[in-house]
């Protein structure tokens, strides 16, 4: 499975309330999986571009979230996972 990004300028399309209120349940039933994190990179004025990994396909495509390349970890935080997810990043762009 790839990766996924949503891209928001619209702050009413932002889904962070929904990662918060939701994600760490399917987590847990999923039995906190490696790969199964979001990341969020906040590009300025007000834009953000949340990267869903692999293993959190179901989640990304409930928010409509796009096929990507991985994302390199410049600029990232991690929303939703563990912090081992930080080695399933690519540390630049090749």
């Amino acid at each position: 499975m790839p990766w996924h990004q949503l891209q928001v300028v619209d702050p009413a399309q932002d889904p962070t309330n929904l990662i918060h209120r939701t994600f760490p349940a399917i987590y847990e039933a999923a039995g906190r999986p490696l790969d199964m994190a979001i990341f969020l990179r906040e590009a300025g004025t007000g834009r953000n571009v949340f990267y869903f990994a692999p293993g959190a396909f179901g989640f990304a495509q409930t928010v409509h979230a796009a096929p990507c390349p991985p994302p390199p970890r410049k600029n990232m935080s991690l929303l939703a996972g563990e912090p081992v997810a930080w080695q399933i990043l690519p540390a630049q762009c090749a």
